[in-house]
């Protein structure tokens, strides 16, 4: 993941509202300066008597909050809103709060990439950040623990908030829109559409182990076709794999297996071939992808008779950010009541 360290500040600040408040509280402080164009004085009077805010508190909102995030700019001696914050304003949604917040700060995606995967207590999140931080900025590696403790809440904060992370019993984790904009950070890195898609399968295919793995199957990335056929069958001397295979072995009652596949772009012939092959030896196969492409691989099934319409399953991409927040969220209630 880039970052651009050279110009982008480390010192920021929360807004009023408290925890969950501070889009809200963002929100009203900037219509108050699209409608007044208040002086800075003015506006210092207004928010702390709108917030009951202390005078000090006002100045850093205005200066690290609003101006640092270029949502605010001042003309001759007044404050008004920016292009990028009358986006924030007018559309009130999250994602472009963040993208401001990321453009003009450091140790926002440090947040995302460490609270990725599954629910984590808060000093273990709080010290794997302080790491990737100082690797990333190392000018920060002067600040006191309690600094960068400090600096550390404010982000955090910032990001339940607009509700990016969520929290149970106690731990910390990504909600479905927070593994979305993970997704949409890795997606920065590309150069090339092969990457784009690259990048997208092999995220998809994580949070499928996970999935896997949250209901106690065995998963197995990039499985041969072969590796699913029993040893009394013939086997191809070519080597097919599919993405991710599910496997849970019964005692007296064999193999269940679900094979996964995620069509993101390629042939669907070859798609449907590869589970044909297996579609005896298993109980459902997956398949993970787009409304669109589902409806065409339905109709080649249907044309074909194939008996794996029988088994199929679909499962549209959106959906599977709500699917691994939902596991991670039960992962970690089974994880503080019964471990």
């Amino acid at each position: 993941m880039s970052h651009q360290a050279d110009n982008r500040r480390m010192v920021f600040y929360p807004m009023a509202g408290g925890v969950k408040g501070q889009f809200t509280a963002l929100l009203t402080t900037l219509r108050f300066i699209k409608d007044n164009r208040p002086k800075r004085v003015e506006f210092l009077d207004w928010f702390m008597e709108q917030f009951k805010a202390g005078r000090e508190f006002s100045r850093h909102v205005l200066e690290k909050v609003l101006k640092g995030s270029g949502l605010v700019i001042s003309k001759k001696g007044r404050l008004h809103l920016s292009p990028e914050g009358e986006q924030v304003l007018n559309n009130a949604q999250p994602q472009f709060l963040l993208e401001r917040f990321i453009k003009h700060y450091g140790g926002f995606e440090e947040l995302f990439e460490v609270i990725k995967g599954k629910a984590k207590p808060l000093e273990e999140i709080f010290s794997q950040w302080w790491g990737k931080v100082r690797q990333n900025f190392p000018h920060v590696g002067s600040w006191s623990r309690q600094h960068a403790l400090s600096q550390f809440n404010h982000r955090l904060n910032w990001l339940r908030s607009l509700g990016f992370v969520i929290t149970v019993g106690g731990d910390y984790l990504l909600s479905q829109e927070g593994l979305k904009v993970y997704s949409g950070l890795l997606q920065q890195r590309i150069t090339s559409p092969e990457e784009a898609r690259r990048i997208s399968h092999s995220d998809l295919e994580e949070k499928m182990r996970f999935i896997g793995e949250f209901f106690q199957f065995e998963v197995r990335k990039r499985p041969s076709v072969n590796d699913i056929l029993p040893p009394s069958t013939y086997k191809l001397r070519e080597e097919r794999q599919l993405d991710c295979l599910w496997v849970r072995t019964i005692h007296f009652a064999g193999k269940l297996q679900y094979p996964i596949e995620i069509q993101i772009a390629g042939s669907i012939a070859d798609t449907i071939e590869r589970l044909e092959m297996v579609v005896n030896f298993i109980q459902k196969a997956i398949i993970i992808t787009d409304h669109e492409q589902q409806e065409r691989i339905r109709e080649r099934l249907k044309a074909k008779r194939s008996p794996l319409i029988d088994k199929i399953v679909f499962i549209d991409i959106d959906d599977i950010d709500k699917i691994v927040e939902a596991a991670t969220i039960m992962k970690a209630f089974v994880e503080k009541v019964f471990s």
